[in-house]
């Protein structure tokens, strides 16, 4: 073995260990990041098409630092893959893998491979071994580690959205009857309305039902509606908790249960089918 070649493998060396300390610091470490962005892409955005999902997998790889090369010219790489319709996880990860390990850096491996002394024909064959290293690296990982959440997006059914809309009717009128009491304490306080055992002393204990009213109705609007979309579980279940309080207090607890029982079934019954409700 000449010495030179000696050389090159000892300064080659450090990257190697690197690449077997910090898997990220290789190309596997790219396919690796790629599958769990995808798969959290698809957990969470239910509604998205695949081809949809793909496209935003490649932006947030070009928004993402530090780049092959300025931003421009990476969408402009991109944009022929972002446009094709029928691409699939497995283009996406071989086209961000090819341009950030071979074509943006082609000059600088063959540069380096000549310098190890291989031919022209020698570097060739060396970046045809290694693409078709990566492709069987890239359907092995997808294959290992794309979570498969077809059953979960086919088996959608109305009970989330019955949840949504029953949750937002019930912040409405929370809402609504909130703001009334609160213009009702304001024009007792206002006008100077004389304390008394029946009313007087209520004042206070109105415009506090009000606030609470109020903020309870914000609170199942906005679960309600990432209920509508199947986002946030836990946020559904205490908008749960907050539409029991706020028809007990504007209703009694007969008010209470006609929403807490429908609702709580709903939520039940529909939990799969929220993103941050399914463990890995």
């Amino acid at each position: 073995m000449k010495v030179s070649h000696i050389f090159n493998i000892l300064r080659e060396f450090p990257k190697i260990v690197l690449s077997k300390a910090f898997p990220s610091y290789s190309y596997k470490g790219v396919i690796n990041a790629q599958i769990r962005v995808y798969n959290r892409l698809k957990k969470s955005a239910l509604d998205m098409s695949e081809n949809e999902l793909l496209n935003s997998l490649i932006i947030s790889r070009i928004e993402t630092w530090p780049r092959a090369a300025p931003k421009e010219v990476e969408y402009a790489h991109y944009a022929p893959l972002l446009e094709y319709p029928h691409k699939g996880l497995e283009d996406v990860i071989w086209a961000i893998v090819e341009w950030e390990c071979i074509l943006s850096r082609q000059e600088y491996v063959f540069n380096r491979l000549s310098k190890m002394g291989l031919s022209p024909w020698e570097v060739s064959e060396e970046i045809r071994r290694f693409r078709l290293q990566v492709m069987g690296d890239i359907q092995e990982s997808i294959q290992k580690k794309v979570k498969k959440t077809e059953t979960s997006v086919v088996g959608r059914t109305w009970k989330p959205t019955a949840f949504g809309i029953l949750t937002i009717i019930s912040g409405c009128f929370a809402i609504t009857f909130g703001g009334i009491e609160a213009t009702i304490s304001a024009l007792l306080v206002r006008t100077g309305f004389p304390p008394s055992p029946v009313l007087g002393k209520s004042v206070g204990g109105i415009a506090i039902s009000s606030i609470l009213l109020i903020v309870l109705g914000i609170i199942c609007l906005i679960g309600g509606i990432f209920a509508l979309r199947r986002r946030f579980w836990r946020l559904a279940f205490v908008c749960l908790m907050s539409g029991a309080v706020s028809n007990v207090l504007l209703l009694g607890v007969p008010g209470g249960l006609w929403y807490m029982i429908p609702a709580a079934i709903f939520l039940e019954r529909g939990k799969k089918e929220f993103g941050d409700s399914r463990r890995r």
